[in-house]
């Protein structure tokens, strides 16, 4: 199934799914709708995400530092919320391809996401800011989570995640001018 939208005039959103079996068509539909909706509300200062430089985070029409870490400790937040708010699949759709390659990745990414009952960050922090290019960069993020009870049972117990506090690298990538989640490390 895909979706085509006309955003602006020099604008056109298309969203792709591959399966059905990751996201049902109702929330493919407002996952959609929740892009169109944010892109419109942005359109009106600043230039069309196709005519931004990759290196810049989407949302933002500064290229400044600042700006731009600011975007990527959004984009970390949003998707946690999204776990949080039990979209774990609409989690998994802004992943990296090499993370999403094909259904069974996803569903493990997925199984992954919903076996945690509430996840709450507390801070995102830039890491390792040298390092950063404008394809890729990493953050270090405090969150608090617990996990379903049934968990315990995976092959990697609470699939390595602890009840309480646990700190994660992440990693984002800049993928088809947008950026990604590509990595989520006990360590950097």
């Amino acid at each position: 199934m895909n979706i085509s939208i006309k955003i602006t005039d020099t604008l056109i959103l298309t969203v792709e799914r591959s399966s059905e079996s990751v996201i049902s068509d109702k929330n493919f539909i407002a996952l959609a709708a929740g892009v169109v909706k944010y892109l419109q509300s942005d359109a009106s200062t600043e230039t069309s995400a196709s005519n931004k430089n990759p290196s810049e985070s989407v949302g933002t029409s500064s290229t400044g530092d600042s700006a731009t870490k600011l975007d990527g400790q959004e984009f970390i937040a949003n998707f946690f919320k999204l776990i949080d708010e039990g979209k774990a699949s609409e989690a998994v759709m802004i992943m990296t391809a090499k993370n999403t390659g094909n259904d069974s990745t996803k569903q493990a990414w997925g199984v992954q996401f919903n076996a945690m009952t509430s996840i709450t960050v507390s801070s995102i922090e830039a890491y390792d800011e040298s390092s950063w290019t404008p394809s890729q960069r990493e953050y270090k993020v405090t969150f608090n989570v617990t996990m379903n009870p049934d968990s315990a049972d995976a092959p990697i117990p609470y699939y390595g995640y602890e009840n309480g506090k646990n700190i994660r690298f992440v990693i984002l990538a800049n993928e088809d001018g947008a950026w990604k989640l590509d990595g989520i490390l006990t360590s950097p």
